[in-house]
């Protein structure tokens, strides 16, 4: 329920007001592998720092929640593979445009074109080494020393709100993946998870990340798993459902 399938797209309209360009990119425009690569999907694959920025990224923008992983498993998997920084920058804007067509998302152009934006202020933070990149090492290396949770996951945010078109809501969805890997910033928990976590009783009101990180022995792969059915549910408005399954 909380990771549904996701659909094949019937041809949405892109309703974004600043986007220029209305035509199709070329047939070949940003197809970078073979079909022999991995299927990497969100949010049940183990992705890189960088990987789960970009998907942040969009999934922080006005789509629909599948609409969003659509696009996502469409960049990240063949014919495309964009998968890296060198990847998705040397993609170009036509090759990133090419993968929001084949998505058949909304907001195309100005997407392909805020993941330029994105791959930019990566690199102005993290610098050129492909490892710093993938594990954006520029960002977490400013977190590392600091003991507080809280003070590293507002550091984190301040930091990545820096990139255009990183917000705070496209950085709170990073932090739920991230602290799988950054134990500076564990445990995480957004307004969202922690509400339906109320709704589950795992968790009274007032109690927060840490309380729910309790629940599963402070185990941070457990965790991550839990906060995205969390979110999944009640993305997929399948709260209700879930818990008359459950029984609570």
């Amino acid at each position: 329920m909380a990771n549904p399938e996701i659909p094949e797209g019937h041809g949405e309209i892109d309703w974004d007001p600043s986007s220029q360009r209305k035509t199709p990119p070329d047939a070949d425009a940003g197809k970078h592998s073979s079909s022999d690569d991995k299927i990497l999907r969100y949010p049940q694959s183990a992705l890189t720092p960088f990987q789960n920025l970009v998907c942040a990224s969009i999934l922080s923008k006005p789509l629909s929640h599948k609409l969003g992983l659509r696009t996502i498993q469409t960049l990240l998997n063949p014919p495309f593979s964009l998968r890296t920084w060198k990847d998705l920058d040397e993609a170009g804007f036509e090759g990133r445009r090419k993968v929001m067509w084949e998505a058949r998302t909304q907001h195309k152009e100005k997407t392909a074109s805020l993941l330029g934006d994105l791959c930019q202020g990566v690199k102005d933070l993290c610098g050129e080494d492909e490892k710093d990149l993938s594990e954006l090492s520029g960002v977490r290396d400013q977190v590392k020393d600091l003991k507080d949770p809280k003070e590293a996951q507002d550091k984190v945010v301040d930091t990545l709100t820096d990139i255009k078109g990183i917000g705070p809501g496209g950085a709170a969805i990073f932090l739920r993946r991230a602290q799988i890997d950054w134990q500076e910033v564990f445990p995480f928990a957004d307004d969202r998870s922690l509400k339906a976590a109320m709704q589950f009783k795992l968790i009274k009101e007032g109690e927060g990340a840490k309380e729910l990180a309790d629940t599963v022995q402070g185990d941070r792969k457990k965790y991550v798993r839990l906060v995205d059915t969390l979110v999944g549910l009640e993305l997929e408005k399948k709260v209700d459902e879930a818990l008359k399954a459950a029984g609570v």
